[in-house]
C-alpha cells in the first residue's frame, strides 16, 4: 500500500508542478508581448491608438496572472 500512495503522490506532485510551469509561461508569454509597446512618445495616432491598446491587454493579463501569495491548488483531500 505504500508504495500506491507514493507513486500516487509522485504523480499527483507532477501534475501540480505541471500547473505551476504553464502558469509561468503563460506570464512569459504576456512578458514577451510588452517588447511590441513602444516606449517612446511620437508617432502617428494610430500608433498610440495601437500601443496603448496593446499596453492595456498586456497590464490587464498579468493582473490576471499574478497570484501573489495565493496557491494554485489546495491539498490532497484522502477520504479513507
Amino acid at each position: 500500500m505504500g508504495a500506491f500512495i507514493s507513486n500516487e503522490l509522485e504523480a499527483e506532485q507532477a501534475y501540480v508542478d505541471k500547473a505551476y510551469g504553464c502558469l509561468e509561461a503563460a506570464k512569459e508569454r504576456v512578458f514577451d508581448l510588452t517588447s511590441m509597446v513602444e516606449v517612446g512618445e511620437g508617432g502617428t495616432n494610430q500608433a498610440r491608438v495601437e500601443r496603448d491598446a496593446i499596453w492595456g491587454s498586456v497590464s490587464t493579463r498579468l493582473g490576471q496572472l499574478n497570484m501573489g501569495d495565493a496557491a494554485l491548488v489546495f491539498g490532497r483531500i484522502d477520504q479513507n
